[in-house]
């Protein structure tokens, strides 16, 4: 019948991948990413692979993510563009296509975060990890951050930020990631991977200052991405 969008499906190594005919043209760049991110993350981080495929839904539009990611007309806000859930083993991207107000890279910059929690909500109880720690480590990968957006006077705490109300109020995102890279760079894959999984406390790390050198790093290098 005419009118009728075709689906399409790709098997890749680690992901199922369904789109709408009318993807087609970004849904290579958006597989190569998510393919090449997991692997990549995976190997880096000494976290093993899984054996079954996620499935990866490219959403054709707002209201067809919406329900994908599990919101609702009146939670969804529209900076919400990707979702992951390690527990359906699904991640689901609203299309380039209809996102008005990021470019094609930076859409792509949202596969690679996503597959981020995919890989690392592995280490231990998704619904348990610290929103500081989880959306820092997907944030700094993804390469996300705006180093001249930060403030070294204004800098929330890393704990604090754990805290999801403080989280969201005190930009969060682009914070969490300065600060997980540079938790990275001070000690090491082995002690974020026990921090992340909950084996071990943040506090016994940070010192006074941690904040102020994580964005300072950050403005003096610009050096983020994975």
């Amino acid at each position: 019948m005419r009118g009728l969008k075709q689906k399409m499906f790709f098997e890749g190594k680690y992901f199922h991948f369904e789109y709408d005919e009318a993807d087609h043209e970004v849904a290579g760049s958006m597989i190569s990413i998510a393919e090449d991110t997991y692997e990549e993350v995976a190997s880096r981080f000494q976290i093993a692979v899984m054996n079954d495929r996620f499935t990866f839904q490219i959403c054709p539009d707002t209201a067809t993510f919406i329900s994908a990611a599990g919101k609702t007309a009146e939670t969804w806000q529209p900076w919400m563009v990707g979702s992951a859930d390690y527990a359906k083993r699904f991640v689901c991207i609203l299309s380039p296509r209809v996102v008005s107000d990021r470019s094609l890279a930076d859409m792509l910059k949202i596969v690679k975060h996503e597959v981020t929690h995919i890989v690392f909500d592995s280490l231990g109880d998704p619904d348990a990890a610290c929103i500081g720690i989880s959306e820092g480590i997907a944030v700094w990968i993804a390469g996300q951050i705006e180093p001249d957006l930060l403030q070294v006077k204004e800098a929330p705490s890393m704990i604090k930020l754990n805290d999801e109300d403080y989280f969201y109020e005190n930009s969060g995102y682009q914070y969490s990631g300065v600060y997980a890279g540079y938790f990275l760079e001070k000690f090491g894959i082995e002690a974020f991977k026990k921090i992340y999984a909950g084996i071990e406390r943040l506090d016994e790390y940070l010192y006074n200052g941690f904040e102020a050198e994580a964005i300072m790093n950050a403005k003096n290098t610009c050096s983020i991405n994975v």
